[in-house]
């Protein structure tokens, strides 16, 4: 028992100390680089979220990429991407242009990394669905990462992909 409880305590606070390297890094990024960046004028890191900050190649040319959120003047938060690629480009979804038609991403409390060729799918059309009920022509194959937004308490989520030049929403319930 005593060595249970002391391999957990070990694992929270390698996870704790992989997690506070990981805010660490995204602050010193964004006070040396991002916030320097005339796109990100008016804008400060968001550090309230659950989640620091996430790297995977989200563009599909084998190069990290950094996502991570931002808040304006308003109070609104934005989700920043940072594609890394030969010429780095910045992305700001929740402004007036957002594909989503979405003006504030703070609902999204969760968001992790879903990783290259995983399935991407809705569950939802008229009903709930499981993933052997979607039909192969809706399922979704990256050969690159992809993002999943959650509102924790609540049905609202889905994935955030970009594939032919521009983002796409996958929704799901």
């Amino acid at each position: 028992m005593r060595i249970t409880i002391t391999i957990l305590f070990l694992q929270f606070f390698l996870n704790a100390k992989a997690q506070s390297k990981e805010y660490i890094s995204f602050i010193s990024d964004w006070e040396s680089t991002y916030s320097k960046l005339p796109e990100f004028n008016g804008f400060d890191l968001y550090v309230d979220a659950n989640f620091f900050g996430i790297i995977g190649d989200f563009f599909g040319d084998n190069i990290n990429d950094h996502v991570f959120y931002i808040i304006d003047s308003t109070n609104k938060v934005k989700l920043a991407l940072i594609d890394k690629g030969i010429k780095q480009k910045v992305y700001i979804l929740g402004l007036h242009d957002d594909p989503f038609d979405i003006d504030d991403y703070k609902w999204a409390e969760i968001i992790k990394k879903v990783n290259r060729g995983e399935v991407l799918w809705s569950n939802f059309t008229d009903d709930f669905r499981k993933l052997s009920e979607v039909p192969e022509s809706e399922k979704i194959y990256l050969n690159y990462d992809a993002l999943y937004l959650h509102a924790a308490e609540s049905c609202g989520r889905g994935f955030v992909y970009w594939k032919s030049g521009k983002f796409h929403w996958l929704q799901q319930e």
